[in-house]
């Protein structure tokens, strides 16, 4: 049982002396393709998603570059970004929803 452990280790060592560069580089560049891809399919399916949702609700889209938002002096430190937003009336109230991302120290102060 020992011997053929031992023959197989050493085959195996042979073999990856051999093929082990070219096989590594592929390896690695099939699993890096693989999830950049499947990373990007998520982002775009789920982005597409909501803004059918949106849509069906009887949202707007909102332009946000242009707006000025209540919190933009409350920040400690960090930044916000509104990454997406649209505005409905809801009760006879207008409500405005969005996708809001954060970074760095954003308590409020």
């Amino acid at each position: 049982m020992v011997a053929v452990v031992i023959y197989a280790f050493k085959s195996a060592m042979l073999w990856t002396k051999v093929y082990h560069p070219l096989l590594l580089v592929v390896v690695f560049a099939a699993v890096v393709a693989v999830w950049t891809t499947t990373v990007y399919a998520n982002r775009y399916r789920h982005r597409r998603r909501m803004l059918q949702r949106a849509a069906a609700a009887g949202r707007r889209p909102l332009h946000v570059p242009g707006l000025k938002w209540s919190w933009g002096g409350l920040l400690h430190q960090g930044k916000t970004q509104v990454e997406a937003a649209w505005t409905a009336v809801v009760d006879g109230f207008p409500m405005i929803v969005g996708r809001v991302s954060r970074s760095g120290d954003w308590r409020w102060s």
